[in-house]
């Protein structure tokens, strides 16, 4: 790699910091402290500029001898590698992405590698040793997590790597010791000490001698039934008090962003599927599997700018776990079926909200049935515009750009 090449790492990327060490990349590393609230980046020789932490790891990675096997050496290792990236970047504000990494290693040694830390390793690591260091309590609540965390923190290679570029991560102390409840005492009743303070205290007995006289008096006394009164009537006499309208519930837009396709691959199961690596303006890019394959060309695949919707709760197709979805023009007619990504405008970037006019929120994440409300009403206008509801849907707000689609089928049709 050429001289000119250099990589510069954000002072809080320590997890890109640990692969540059790892794989003793050639480059010339520099910790920039002005990219403290941006991400980093790597230029290359050829003037070409890569961002984004997992983006430059799986790239150090897979140019190096050591790590090219450990990047993904197929297309479905190459994805399940990004998946487990994109998923540990999530970890501070999901906590339930822990426990599907604690079931993954019940039965492994190692995130993906068979032998020994790799690329999923480190990055899956540097990220989660804060976290570990913070909450002892999923030292024991997720066992298979904190024996490869261990295994991997003080592994050789990994140690060295963390001395030889002075990185904050010391090894955390393990406690697989749960905490003890204390069991609460009921203190039982001394009644000989209530007699005795009922012997010291006249007041007392005499307070004893009046209410025994009441009930006697109370037991004396003649019982009288006082008359049943007649419900029916006067449930009948009453007037019926109106309910209250309730109010109207605040309308949810789901979360539809611009995506970016980086890479498309095809599915190395199933024939008829696509999984892309997609920028929605997210800290780490999002895998995503799409039924494409019949409609759109890998080739038109690459590069491309689409709609996503990010608020579906992530579901496992195939193997492989899509965290959104792509929205396509859809036209059937008998047995023919036309598909087309919605587009939108050529300037949007990556991560830009969608919007429509009447909607007060998104629903960030498991938003399932705010899009099944929401998809019925989703449609192509005579233009070709994506509407809901007749009303045109726009980047960022009132006056942003619109999404749709240029082929002549795509003109009042469904979008989903």
């Amino acid at each position: 790699m050429a001289d000119s090449a250099a990589l510069s790492i954000s002072p809080s990327d320590k997890a890109l910091a640990l692969v540059a060490a790892f794989y003793a990349t050639s480059l010339p590393v520099k910790t920039d402290d002005s990219l403290a609230q941006a991400m980093s980046s790597l230029t290359l020789s050829t003037g070409s500029t890569i961002v984004g932490s997992n983006t430059i790891a799986t790239y150090l990675a897979s140019t190096s001898a050591q790590g090219e096997k450990e990047a993904g050496s197929t297309d479905i290792e190459k994805a399940e590698v990004a998946q487990w990236l994109t998923l540990s970047a999530k970890f501070a504000e999901d906590k339930s992405s822990l426990e599907t990494l604690n079931s993954h290693l019940e039965t492994r040694t190692h995130i993906t590698s068979p032998i020994s830390p790799a690329l999923a390793d480190l990055i899956v690591y540097a990220r989660l040793q804060p976290i570990y260091a913070a909450d002892k309590s999923l030292h024991h609540s997720l066992i298979n997590l904190t024996r490869w965390f261990d295994f991997v923190q003080n592994n050789d290679s990994v140690r060295a790597a963390i001395e030889k570029a002075s990185i904050d991560l010391p090894v955390v102390e393990i406690d697989l010791n749960a905490p003890k409840q204390e069991k609460k005492k009921v203190e039982k009743k001394d009644k000989k000490k209530d007699k005795d303070a009922a012997k010291a205290d006249p007041k007392m007995e005499k307070t004893k001698d009046v209410a025994a006289a009441a009930t006697e008096s109370a037991a004396a006394a003649p019982t009288t039934t006082p008359p049943l009164k007649d419900k029916k009537k006067d449930k009948k006499d009453k007037p019926k008090k109106e309910k209250a309208p309730p109010p109207p519930p605040t309308p949810l837009f789901p979360d539809l962003r611009v995506g970016y396709i980086e890479k498309a691959v095809k599915h190395p199961d199933a024939d008829a599927l696509y999984v892309s690596t997609i920028h929605c303006g997210d800290e780490a890019p999002r895998t995503v599997v799409s039924g494409l394959v019949r409609y759109v060309p890998l080739e038109a695949m690459q590069g491309r700018k689409v709609v996503v919707i990010t608020s579906l709760k992530p579901a496992k197709m195939r193997g492989i776990l899509s965290e959104a979805m792509v929205l396509c023009a859809v036209r059937e007619e008998g047995e023919n079926r036309n598909v087309e990504p919605i587009a939108p405008p050529a300037d949007a970037e990556a991560g830009a909200k969608l919007w429509v006019p009447d909607f007060e929120g998104f629903v960030e994440k498991n938003g399932n049935k705010v899009w099944e409300r929401f998809a019925p009403d989703l449609k192509t206008d005579a233009e070709g515009k994506m509407v809901w509801q007749g009303k045109r849907i726009r980047i960022g707000g009132a006056e942003g750009g619109e999404c749709g689609v240029t082929v002549d089928w795509g003109k009042d049709c469904t979008v989903g």
